[in-house]
């Protein structure tokens, strides 16, 4: 029907809108990755200073000054990496030149092995260790947004952890005024609920953070462990790589076990098998045994949220994005559960001072509930 057809008017409408639309995206997305670098230190910050405040809020609670104990916090940790790099670079450094000079070796076994098999992927094998590593390369670099596309040399990579640990005592040192003013922010009507947002997400980071940390030990130990039994090259490596991308739920052990299982199928394809089979062991352990006890529960994220996520991420962020994948995925539930699920809570709000004190305190046990969701 003639009625029904659009107007002159109404094209040109739609056509104006469509294009202020694709406008408006595309500036939020070069307005994203102008200040990406930005963000990345940002939430490394902020995950840094919630997960060392309970160590430097229980001191504070023991008569310690919270300037003395962070300092003290601060000497300790760096005494721990620097012991942690002098432990592990030497080794890793050293099987990875040992399995660059092997690489030929493992593509001729791979080619002659599947010439017979699969012609048409062993013609797709690389001719020499060399192409590979440059093709490896190629393909790798783009991935490494966030802070290392930002620190295009060593010495501005130093620099912006500097920058990190710099902020991070700061915000320990003295959290009180930051809290106060992101509550100030909000209208006085919502502070309760942001109060009630901002400390179910620090307890959900919490126990991410710690049982990541712990999960991450002990998957680099049984992994070692295995591949040392198995006799795989450059076990202390890949077992390095595995504690490294448990990080990543769900996509890092996938991420993991590929380097191991490849290098094992160019020495013998049962090898591979068992490899495959001792990374498939280790992941059930760590899925029904340690992840439960760790947790406690407290992180709850689907499988497919979590993957999304890690794109999402990955795409904004390059792969530091990719670690941080988890934490924006809480942050997501819980904002989008206490403002949009959870029934309004008409109770008595709190004062900019009282919440951002009670911010700081609750990680000790002091006046804070139990999150159940």
């Amino acid at each position: 029907m003639a009625e029904d057809r659009l107007s002159t008017t109404d094209i040109k409408g739609l056509i104006s809108f469509g294009i202020l639309l694709a406008a408006f995206i595309y500036l939020a997305i070069r307005f994203i990755d102008a200040i990406a670098g930005v963000l990345i230190v940002f939430g490394i910050v902020l995950l840094a200073a919630l997960v060392l405040n309970p160590i430097v809020s229980w001191a504070e609670q023991h008569k310690v000054p919270r300037v003395l104990s962070t300092i003290i916090l601060a000497l300790l940790l760096i005494g721990f990496l620097v012991l942690l790099g002098f432990l592990i670079i030497p080794p890793a450094v050293s099987q990875f030149t040992q399995l660059i000079t092997e690489i030929p070796v493992y593509l001729d076994n791979m080619r002659s092995w599947a010439n017979d098999r699969f012609p048409n992927i062993a013609s797709r094998i690389p001719a020499s260790g060399e192409t590979l590593v440059q093709e490896t390369i190629q393909r790798i670099v783009p991935l490494l947004g966030g802070i290392l596309g930002y620190a295009a040399s060593f010495a501005n990579l130093i620099v912006t952890a500097f920058l990190i640990f710099l902020a991070t005592i700061y915000v320990l040192t003295n959290p009180l005024p930051l809290l106060q003013g992101f509550i100030a922010l909000f209208p006085q009507k919502r502070r309760e609920k942001v109060i009630n947002a901002t400390q179910r997400l620090s307890r959900q980071m919490l126990s991410w953070a710690y049982g990541t940390l712990i999960s991450m030990f002990l998957v680099f130990g049984m992994t070692w462990l295995a591949l040392s039994i198995i006799g795989v090259e450059a076990a202390f490596l890949f077992a390095l790589i595995a504690g490294v991308f448990e990080a990543v739920p769900t996509v890092g052990p996938i991420i993991a076990a590929i380097p191991p299982t490849l290098i094992a199928l160019g020495e013998d394809p049962i090898l591979a098998l068992w490899v495959v089979i001792a990374y498939v062991v280790i992941q059930q352990v760590e899925s029904q045994l340690i992840f439960p006890l760790v947790m406690s529960g407290q992180v709850e994220l689907h499988p497919v949220s979590i993957i999304f996520a890690v794109l999402v991420m990955g795409g904004l962020f390059g792969i530091i994005g990719i670690f941080l994948a988890v934490p924006a995925a809480m942050l997501v539930k819980v904002l989008v559960y206490v403002f949009y699920i959870e029934p309004r809570n008409q109770g008595e709000e709190k004062s900019i001072e009282h919440g951002a004190e009670e911010m700081v305190i609750w990680q000790n046990g002091a006046d804070s509930k139990e999150d159940q969701h």
